[in-house]
């Protein structure tokens, strides 16, 4: 598990050989949910809506980044750590 970002009470992070669409992983106060990339739905897992939407925010900003790290971590790469916004 490579962590990718931190924002607040917020970690987003991405598994090395992980199955199939690009997606990456949240973690927020004991709750884990997967976003897929492509369409920005949640796949599995729930937040709160507020957290939901700063999440969704920061990954429409972060797409070609979270692209860059998939990348990365398929192949077994360290991948890039990407900034929250500001």
């Amino acid at each position: 598990m490579s962590e990718l970002c931190r924002f607040g009470a917020v970690s987003i992070y991405m598994y090395q050989n992980d199955h199939g669409p690009v997606h990456f992983h949240v973690r927020y106060q004991g709750r884990q949910v997967s976003v897929e990339l492509a369409t920005l739905q949640i796949t599995q897992g729930d937040l709160p809506a507020p957290i939901r939407r700063q999440v969704l925010r920061w990954a429409r900003h972060r797409e070609s980044e979270l692209e860059r790290a998939w990348q990365q971590v398929s192949a077994y790469e360290r991948p890039d750590t990407i900034a929250p916004l500001d």
